[in-house]
């Protein structure tokens, strides 16, 4: 037993030293961070990653939920991405769901907003075709769930659907 703990010890070290020598500290220059500064307040947890076209991507968390901030090298905001829970949808958007959507599960909520759109909420769900089952063919195939994307203006007015490959 005293021998598998100091084995289990000795790897986790290994993993720490590995993951900490992997693990580079992304320091935004003094553009953006002046401008995140400015746009968001009272935050906490803030990780920067640089994103795959040269921007900056803060994540972290609010009051709201957790955030996506993109910034460009020059420090001006790109976008803003904010998980929400489904329950603080707007009521509008509740009751359509319920009338349109009413089997589908919710897999993901979100707000989202950039300098040329104002804030919008999107949505994905899943759809399960039902499936009828006949007693002979019990090794029918489950057909995979649609996904789709949702989204809804600031006033709960619906904009779009989109279908997801899965």
């Amino acid at each position: 037993m005293k021998a598998q703990k100091s084995i289990f010890l000795f790897i986790l070290a290994i993993v720490a030293i590995i993951w900490t020598a992997s693990a580079k500290e992304i320091t935004p220059n003094a553009k953006i961070k002046t401008a995140f500064e400015k746009k968001f307040s009272n935050t906490r947890n803030v990780v920067w990653e640089k994103g795959t076209d040269g921007d900056f991507l803060a994540s972290f968390d609010t009051e709201d939920g957790e955030v996506e901030a993109a910034f460009a090298k020059d420090g001006s905001w790109l976008y803003t991405k904010t998980e929400i829970w489904h329950e603080t949808l707007p009521e509008v958007i509740q009751e359509y769901l319920e009338e349109e959507y009413a089997d589908a599960m919710i897999m993901s909520t979100m707000t989202y907003e950039d300098p040329a759109t104002t804030l919008e909420y999107i949505l994905t769900l899943s759809i399960e075709e039902e499936l009828e089952v006949e007693e002979e063919d019990w090794e029918q195939e489950v057909p995979e769930p649609t996904y789709l994307k949702l989204t809804f203006d600031e006033q709960g007015e619906f904009l779009s659907e989109e279908t997801i490959d899965s």
